[in-house]
């Protein structure tokens, strides 16, 4: 991520906040293990934000470096930000206190954005209490880099094992999975035929209403063996 005047075009983002059966689907594959004081990096819009927040949860704060979404989000989370629920701060990861610390850190399709990701997750593991976990999804498999990635700025996609490569010193990795394998055969697709850097709307609704269920149903059957995303958990060790 860029950190002078950042400011992202986010077009994609808006689309994909549409996806209503995707959002259901992969935010249930995470949200359970996402409580206590939570930090989200890169909340963009704030799009997963109703999907993920749980009655657990007792404190949301979005780090969002683009000073226009932090407006979007201070506008659609008014009412919870009044009642202290949510708060919305402009930075990145180094920018939070030394002395805060947090539950869960979320990268929600974030990390592939970060050069340094290494750093970063390191970051992010001094920045947990004890028991806390570092949720990270990510577009997954990077042969399916296309277009649309560079066009939005992803330096990478992940594997189980770069993603593995990643894990902080002393933590442990709760869970690694790919998700969306109807919607891997569609990336390849982009890949070598249409090389689309955007798609519109109605390829993404296409994608939400007909693809992602037969995901589901594939993801099962093949036990999360391939797919266009992952998912990946890692958890500090409890004080005893």
């Amino acid at each position: 991520m860029q950190e002078s005047g950042f400011q992202y075009s986010g077009a994609e983002l808006e689309l994909f906040e549409k996806a209503l059966n995707w959002k259901s689907y992969i935010t249930s594959q995470f949200k359970d293990h996402v409580s206590g004081k939570v930090l989200e990096i890169g909340t963009g819009i704030g799009a997963f934000i109703p999907w993920v927040i749980n009655p657990a949860v007792t404190k949301w704060t979005c780090m969002e470096p683009d000073a226009g979404f932090g407006k979007i989000l201070k506008n659609k989370y008014a009412d919870d930000i009044a009642k202290g629920k949510i708060e919305v701060k402009t930075g990145y990861m180094k920018d939070v206190p030394e002395t805060e610390k947090f539950d869960t850190i979320l990268y929600l399709d974030v990390l592939e954005h970060i050069q340094d990701d290494q750093r970063e997750l390191e970051l992010a593991y001094n920045k947990l209490n004890p028991g806390g976990k570092i949720v990270v999804l990510a577009p997954a498999l990077q042969f399916l880099y296309n277009e649309f990635d560079k066009a939005i700025g992803h330096y990478r996609r992940y594997s189980h094992g770069t993603l593995k490569e990643l894990t902080p010193a002393d933590s442990k990795l709760l869970h690694i999975k790919y998700f969306d394998s109807a919607g891997f055969v569609l990336s390849l697709g982009n890949k070598w035929f249409l090389k689309q850097s955007q798609p519109n709307l109605k390829q993404i609704m296409f994608w939400d209403k007909a693809v992602v269920p037969i995901s589901k149903v594939i993801d099962r059957m093949t036990i999360n063996a391939f797919g266009k995303n992952i998912i990946a958990i890692w958890e500090k060790p409890k004080i005893n």
